[in-house]
């Protein structure tokens, strides 16, 4: 299997106080969600300089999981609440409650549906209406399961899932669930220097794929890598 270390573009600074589940760069603004009860919050950073202006916080009885946007609407998944929601990305304000059959952990739109990820090796495929799975297929590395699937982003005809309690990010091909690549994040963060920072969670595709956002639960920073592992694996830029 190959293993690529991105190459990193830019960094700056993160919240070390949040316990990052969900990572998500709309038009001008990064969407994150932070997890823990009794200290779950969504918050807006502006693209710019990833300064905070808008935070709002959970029912402490939430624990809140990975988000995403889609068609102007936002989605939160809760870990094991069964339940996930909509909510407004101006304000923040929560819209409505959806079903979910499973633990949440990662989301991202791909292809006008939803992709939701549980910790297991299985990716479901929503209806953003409804939120009932309409589909699903299993993460591989030639037949192996692979489990422990987090956040998740779409990335072109792809579809990357952070594994949990590792700092590697698996690049899926949907239509197979097969594992075309690992982007191995280990030199990203310097864990001498940081011993309290999580793992790796949380990953985000910028505008116009000018790079991917990377950052992790409680790491004080985040980081910008490169893209060019997917020129090579999509060399005509393949839909």
């Amino acid at each position: 299997m190959p293993v690529h270390r991105p190459r990193i573009i830019d960094v700056r600074s993160h919240r070390a106080t949040v316990f990052t589940q969900g990572l998500e760069a709309y038009q001008d603004r990064v969407y994150e969600s932070g997890g823990g009860y009794g200290s779950s919050t969504i918050s807006i950073l502006d693209l710019s300089d990833y300064r905070v202006s808008l935070t709002v916080s959970l029912p402490d009885s939430v624990f809140a999981e990975g988000l995403t946007l889609l068609d102007g609407v936002g989605y939160l998944l809760t870990w094991r609440e069964g339940t996930a929601y909509t909510f407004d990305p101006e304000s923040l304000r929560i819209l409505s409650r959806l079903p979910l059959e499973t633990e949440g952990w990662g989301i991202c739109e791909y292809r006008g549906n939803l992709l939701t990820s549980d910790g297991s090796n299985v990716i479901r495929v929503r209806n953003p209406e409804s939120f009932l799975p309409v589909d699903s297929f299993q993460v591989t590395v030639s037949g192996r399961p692979q489990g422990g699937l987090n956040e998740l982003e779409s990335v072109g005809r792809f579809v990357l899932a952070n594994r949990y309690r590792s700092d590697r990010i698996l690049v899926i091909d949907p239509s197979t669930g097969e594992v075309v690549l690992i982007l191995d994040c280990s030199a990203l963060l310097d864990r001498r220097r940081f011993p309290r920072a999580g793992v790796l969670n949380g990953t985000a595709l910028l505008p116009d794929s000018t790079g991917l956002l990377v950052t992790g639960k409680n790491w004080p920073y985040s980081f910008t890598v490169g893209l060019e592992w997917l020129e090579r694996l999509n060399p005509r830029g393949q839909d």
